[in-house]
């Protein structure tokens, strides 16, 4: 059996491991280990990421500071 090749196919366990937790801390059985910090910062990578794709070309985090 050749290994999966789909990105979902291939992350599946972790997936539900993330969404586990994730439910886990909305439940109120455990505290998230993520920041107010880390949830910006992922949103500046997303914004990178979103702008990268739009504008055809790299964009570094440091662009979408601003």
């Amino acid at each position: 059996m050749s290994p999966p090749t789909f990105f979902m196919d291939r992350s599946a366990d972790a997936l539900r491991a993330g969404l586990a937790a994730f439910a886990k801390v909305v439940h109120g059985d455990r505290s998230s280990r993520c920041t107010l910090t880390n949830a910006v910062e992922s949103n500046r990578v997303a914004k990178a990421a979103t702008t990268s794709l739009r504008d055809h070309h790299p964009v570094h985090i440091e662009e979408v500071r601003r």
